[in-house]
């Protein structure tokens, strides 16, 4: 049982359910309890069941910054390889690199969640935790946590797989939201990026550039700016700590109508102060990604080639 150190209370915005977020090691949180219902906590409108999940222009943004990535990774890999995504989710990142090329294969939490991605790109998804040996002996040139190593039980097995399943001199993307960031301390319980229950960890950037370097890897790249959230957290954080009901602008996008308990004028209220608040909000993010303060951490390691 891992000593708690702090702790503070926090709840889910889909459910309102309770939950305790304890300081366990510095720079590592966690969420409890860590063992959850999935299917109260993961409900169907989570995975938009891969449909359209955001407005077009916002998915069209995604889409191009997908591209971007996918072809950085393959440069610094020296040309087309195997990409193993890990919560590969409804597919969008995987299938970029499916079409320019490269073997691909995800793994998803249950058959529900990996179903999508195969219906909807015919992408060779499974269904499983990477913690618990569901994977045969391949070995990736590429792997990718976008997003995922927050939402495992162990995050330091979680990673230790990752590794081993690259080939030596392979690329691990990972991105998580960083809990040391100033936004993320200042808001704790109204940050957007907590998400309790559904993120059980919550990790500083130096400790998760630790936790890579423990793995005998190199971090090749590392960013604080991740366009897709920063401006949009920064914007949900504020009105969340404003009092306005929790994630209320995210619940509107995503149509949570079963939690939007609220009324009309209160609901393009959130949508008129998100306007009156982007610009500052960019200014901000813009600034702390450029001190390493943003919202985001975002790597890429190569494994030793020994």
């Amino acid at each position: 049982m891992n000593k708690i150190i702090n702790y503070f209370i926090a709840n889910d915005y889909i459910t309102g359910d309770e939950f305790k977020v304890c300081e366990i090691a510095n720079g590592w949180w966690k969420t409890f309890p860590d063992v959850i219902e999935y299917d109260r906590y993961y409900p169907s409108i989570y995975y938009s069941d891969g449909n359209q999940r955001f407005p077009k222009h916002v998915e069209k943004l995604q889409n191009l910054l997908y591209n971007i990535r996918a072809k950085k990774l393959i440069k610094l890999n020296n040309g087309k390889g195997s990409v193993l995504d890990i919560g590969c989710g409804p597919g969008h990142l995987l299938s970029v690199f499916n079409n320019l090329g490269c073997t691909c294969k995800g793994i998803e939490f249950n058959e529900y969640s990996a179903k999508i991605p195969r219906e909807k790109y015919g992408l060779d998804v499974i269904a499983g935790d990477i913690t618990e040996d569901r994977l045969d002996e391949t070995k990736y040139d590429i792997v990718i946590s976008w997003h995922t190593l927050e939402h495992m039980r162990d995050p330091q097995l979680a990673l230790k797989r990752m590794f081993n399943v690259l080939k030596p001199g392979g690329l691990l993307l990972l991105s998580v939201p960083n809990f040391g960031s100033t936004e993320a301390i200042r808001a704790r319980s109204s940050w957007f990026h907590l998400d309790v229950p559904r993120h059980i960890n919550h990790f500083s950037s130096s400790f998760i550039k630790n936790l890579i370097y423990t793995n005998d890897a190199e971090i090749i790249e590392e960013s604080y700016i991740n366009i897709e959230y920063d401006l949009f957290c920064t914007v949900q954080t504020w009105q969340n700590k404003f009092g306005i009901t929790h994630n209320l602008l995210y619940k509107s996008l995503r149509k949570y109508k079963s939690s939007l308990r609220v009324t009309i004028f209160t609901k393009y209220f959130t949508y008129v102060l998100a306007l009156l608040l982007a610009p500052f909000a960019f200014l901000v993010s813009l600034y702390r990604s450029l001190v390493k303060d943003g919202s985001v951490i975002t790597v890429i390691a190569r494994k030793s080639k020994i």
